[in-house]
């Protein structure tokens, strides 16, 4: 599914990176706080999203099908972000069977302001669980 079929990405003006298809981009502009800095929220949907992104991409490759979603995350804000701000998403490994059937894989992200300068770090364990009509 493309990131723009997903609301929320078309709201926050979420984009692919024209120079990393596994990357994000999110403009300051839509998504500042009242300190002019972007919204700490805004940064963990960017966040998400990157991991869903590259998840998605890790579930195809696999040939795996189904509903992917985020079972559980964590994020770390370092710094303010006060440009536009990419996210680029790192797989821990492949997607495994999990004890109930279900598929899961680690997922890290980085979100960088426009300097390329660390401003939050996001983990993540994503789950595909097949649709009842895949089983």
């Amino acid at each position: 599914m493309p990131i723009d079929a997903i609301l929320p990405a078309r709201v926050l003006g979420i984009v692919p990176c024209e120079e990393n298809p596994r990357a994000l981009r999110m403009p300051l502009e839509m998504n500042t706080n009242d300190k002019g800095s972007m919204f700490a929220g805004s940064i963990y949907s960017l966040a998400v999203l990157a991991g869903y992104h590259v998840a998605e991409k890790q579930a195809a490759d696999q040939q795996l099908v189904g509903d992917l979603f985020a079972g559980s995350t964590r994020i770390t804000f370092r710094r303010p972000v006060t440009t536009d701000a990419v996210a680029l998403g790192h797989l821990r490994g492949e997607f495994a069977k999990s004890a109930s059937d279900k598929w899961r894989i680690e997922v890290a992200v980085v979100v960088k302001d426009a300097a390329g300068t660390n401003c939050a770090r996001f983990e993540g364990v994503y789950v595909l669980s097949p649709r009842p009509s895949d089983v």
